[in-house]
């Protein structure tokens, strides 16, 4: 899952992300893997996840609830999702 997002309105800096989880927390529930960096015009987020199951009970019951109740310091518009099964994976040495 690649999750581009619009810059948030005085919370996105380069050191953290709207979304972002303290780096000393666990992952959400079925996610194995989390990456984010700012772009000129928002953040990219890669995340992968064991199903899609995992993935949209994250969305619907903690990542879009908590963009919404960010109300005016979050996200101008909903983020960008692109989703894809991975055919081969390859870790390097």
């Amino acid at each position: 899952m690649d999750l581009r997002t619009p810059q948030a309105r005085r919370i996105s800096t380069k050191h953290r992300s709207p979304a972002s989880i303290p780096p000393t927390a666990a992952f959400p529930k079925g996610q194995t893997y989390h990456a984010a960096g700012a772009t000129d015009d928002g953040w990219v987020v890669v995340a992968l996840w064991d199903s899609r199951e995992s993935w949209e009970s994250f969305r619907d019951e903690t990542l879009m609830p908590g963009f919404q109740a960010l109300g005016d310091a979050g996200l101008p518009a909903p983020p960008q999702s692109t989703e894809f099964e991975i055919h081969k994976e390859k870790h390097g040495s």
